[in-house]
């Protein structure tokens, strides 16, 4: 009996954990890709001239380690607040000729914290396509955010990207969505529908 249990457990596990990595995937976090920020924090004349006066501050994001090459030029709304970022990628994407999604969060903070998302999805060509951006604004607990979610993605809907309010639970695991906009992926760009 104890070698049928332990069979039955093996069966489980050879057949459970494909299901779940197919039809779970999650953003992982990628060290493949960095931010390059200018020393701004440094820099004299920016924190003399009045807020409303001061130029936007660029950020590029580039392969790790080169510094020469840039994706793609992000814009500090709030340098004073700004914290910090991560960089998430989603490499099964489910979505036609798409590669890879990139999924860049920067994070400001005052009193709460302000996020901001940008998603960028590669091609197969390594072309960038960008999403809209979305943020949000996060002080405590568990709160429902914003977020684009992917065919291969819980709540994931075939061929559409969707932007959900996503609510999470005591773990901050989201269990359930509101869909607040469908995108349509058709192999080349994003059409909203």
């Amino acid at each position: 009996m104890k070698t049928l249990n332990f069979i039955l457990s093996l069966l489980k596990v050879f057949f459970l954990i494909p299901f779940i990595s197919v039809f779970g995937q999650e953003f992982q976090l990628d060290t493949g890709y960095s931010i390059i920020e200018p020393d701004y924090r440094m820099d004299s004349l920016y924190w003399l001239t009045p807020p409303g006066d001061r130029e936007p501050i660029s950020i590029f994001l580039t392969l790790s380690g080169d510094s020469l090459n840039y994706f793609q030029e992000l814009t500090l709304i709030e340098a004073e607040t700004y914290e910090g970022y991560k960089i998430y990628s989603l490499k099964n994407t489910q979505l036609k000729n798409v590669k890879e999604i990139v999924h860049v969060q920067l994070e400001y903070f005052a009193c709460c914290s302000s996020i901001e998302n940008h998603y960028y999805l590669v091609t197969d060509k390594d072309e960038w396509v960008k999403l809209p951006i979305l943020d949000y604004i996060a002080c405590d607990g568990p709160e429902a955010f914003k977020e684009y979610r992917f065919p291969s993605q819980e709540f994931g809907i075939q061929d559409q990207i969707i932007e959900t309010l996503s609510f999470p639970d005591s773990a901050y695991l989201v269990d359930s969505v509101a869909v607040l906009r469908e995108l349509k992926w058709n192999g080349s760009g994003v059409v909203v529908e």
